[in-house]
């Protein structure tokens, strides 16, 4: 199957995430984590991709990267190549450690930048790894108080100031009228870009809390159509508004007034 060309930031700003194959961990141990950071910072020197912002979890990997020389598959085929080499000869494992390409989501407004930032660092604390965000070692959101890493942190509170990313520790139940402020506001370009599940996840909720729900069979009609108008605005496939919203194509279909095909 031919690959599907990937949505080009404006910004030169992406939200990237590489997951291990069949959802296996990628980091077993403190130097698997300590590892990946070290090739991290190597292949961010040696093709001129930057980082942002990083969360490293078990099984998967958030990295919010700036590319201004259009290297980011070459910046991924070799990061993932070099750390999976090494995986595999500590551990006696051989195949794929990653499943399939990279995803990647163009991150083209400071409303965008801020809810990725926020979902990154937040992403541990959701998960039950650690209490509080800056807890967690291998994340940006720790280096932001002074521990290590690999991220670009003048870069990024040249974007948003320092200040501003602790206050995105936040919970979610206690900034729900930030809801509008933070929504993810990724536009279309031509073919609408996949959005990896997690991120659409969380583009569908915050599009469902903005309209005082806390569920999408809890809104009013009217309501509906306009969750799912403005997710297949912002690129969603057809096949995740099927799925988060439990209605089928042909009821969407008529939410929109246009011919769709199955993305």
């Amino acid at each position: 199957m031919a690959s599907t060309t990937r949505a080009v930031a404006e910004s030169g700003i992406y939200h990237a995430m590489m997951r291990g194959v069949e959802k296996r961990v990628i980091f077993a141990d403190r130097e698997d984590y300590a590892r990946y950071e070290e090739v991290l910072a190597d292949t961010t020197a040696a093709t001129g991709v930057t980082v942002l912002a990083h969360v490293l979890m078990p099984n998967h990997v958030h990295l919010l990267v700036e590319d201004l020389g259009e290297a980011l598959s070459a910046y991924f085929r070799r990061l993932g190549s070099v750390y999976a080499r090494w995986f595999n000869g500590r551990h006696g494992r051989v195949g794929h450690l990653f499943q399939g390409r990279f995803r990647s989501i163009p991150v083209d407004t400071p409303e965008y930048l801020a809810a990725v930032v926020r979902y990154i660092h937040r992403n541990p604390a959701k998960a039950g790894l650690v209490a509080q965000p800056s807890d967690y070692r291998w994340s940006s959101r720790s280096q932001l108080d002074g521990g290590p890493g690999p991220a670009n942190l003048r870069r990024l509170t040249s974007l948003l100031p320092a200040d501003y990313i602790r206050a995105l520790d936040r919970s979610e139940e206690a900034d729900q009228d930030d809801a509008v402020r933070l929504a993810v506001q990724a536009p279309r370009r031509g073919r609408p870009s996949r959005f990896a599940p997690q991120e659409a996840d969380i583009v569908f909720g915050q599009a469902v809390r903005v309209r005082g729900a806390e569920t999408f069979d809890a809104l009013p009609f009217p309501a509906q159509h306009d969750v799912v108008r403005e997710l297949h605005v912002k690129g969603m496939a057809m096949r995740d508004i099927i799925r988060l919203t439990g209605r089928a194509r042909q009821v969407l279909i008529r939410y929109l007034d246009v011919k769709l095909s199955v993305n």
